[in-house]
């Protein structure tokens, strides 16, 4: 996942590894030899055409509001179809109030279908994002911001490693089991599912299966954050 990082310059650039605690606990549980968490991709103003989010300043904000305004202001000199000037109209009203459009939908303004033909064109703002003071660092993101850029964490824990994964809101566990490696989709025959809460509740693996708590799920199964699977697969 790339991330645009603007106007933050105590943030990180390039990988980055996302801090998760949760980590720590499987490692004990499981006596894992090492962490490995999750990471996304910061990447500066330069690259924000290839991001799905951003992470800005609050100084910087405006800055990106301002810039589709002037885009959409150029747009609305020239275009003639009447259902493209009403859209790029109210889209230009709604950056008046220096908002991202894609706020637009949460505030009633901007349907899904609207938000989405918007997206078509070079606009920054249509992308979810996250605010911050303009000396916030790593550690100042809230807890699980991850979910503002539509992704959530599954974990596989052995004793080789306890591996944090990123994947897709609404990915299944066939989905996740290739986001691992495509073999495992390709055989794929199970996956046995447990959420971290209730495997730290019950405090071993072995006591989720004594307690009956170790769901057996198919390859349509929605993966949820916090999962810790396993993938039974063929061979």
């Amino acid at each position: 996942m790339n991330i645009a990082v603007v106007g933050l310059e105590n943030f990180p650039k390039n990988k980055v590894k996302i801090p998760d605690e949760r980590l720590k606990v499987l490692q004990k549980m499981f006596k894992s030899k090492e962490i490995v968490p999750a990471a996304v991709f910061f990447l500066g103003m330069d690259r924000i055409k290839d991001c799905e989010g951003i992470i800005c300043s609050e100084s910087e904000k405006l800055n990106l509001v301002v810039e589709d305004m002037d885009f959409i202001d150029k747009k609305l000199s020239s275009v003639e179809d009447f259902k493209d000037r009403t859209l790029f109209e109210k889209a230009m009203d709604y950056l008046e109030r220096e908002e991202f459009l894609y706020n637009g939908i949460e505030d009633g303004v901007l349907s899904e279908e609207e938000l989405s033909r918007l997206r078509e064109y070079p606009l920054i703002t249509v992308r979810p994002f996250i605010v911050l003071p303009d000396t916030a660092q790593l550690s100042d993101l809230p807890q699980m911001w991850w979910h503002r850029f539509g992704r959530a964490i599954f974990f596989t824990a052995g004793q080789k490693d306890s591996h944090a994964w990123l994947f897709r809101i609404g990915q299944t566990a066939l989905d996740c089991a290739g986001i691992i490696h495509t073999e495992i989709a390709r055989g794929f025959v199970r996956a046995e599912v447990v959420n971290y809460d209730v495997l730290v509740e019950c405090g071993s693996l072995s006591a989720v299966r004594q307690m009956g708590k170790l769901r057996l799920e198919g390859k349509d199964y929605l993966m949820q954050e916090g999962d810790w699977v396993l993938f039974r697969t063929t061979g």
